[in-house]
């Protein structure tokens, strides 16, 4: 589930500004709607990083458990 959003936001940021100026546009605003993009982009970046080290987090916990488990019915058998 955390790998579709990382890819999904990944999209979004390559595919330029995340907010545009509507019909009514103030030429004035542009430097504002600007370090509103930046803003919005370094909060999709950084909930990127989270989820990447959140997925890398259960699938150590994934690995751990299962290597557990392999080795508790290795040595039930022998």
């Amino acid at each position: 589930m955390y790998a579709v959003g990382i890819v999904l936001a990944v999209y979004v940021l390559r595919a330029g500004d995340l907010l545009t100026a509507g019909p009514n546009r103030d030429p004035t605003l542009a430097k504002p709607l600007a370090n509103l993009n930046q803003l919005a982009g370094g909060v999709l970046v950084m909930t990127c990083i989270f989820a990447g080290l959140l997925c890398v987090h259960k699938l150590r916990r994934y690995i751990r458990k299962s290597g557990r488990r392999s080795a508790r019915s290795d040595h039930q058998t022998a």
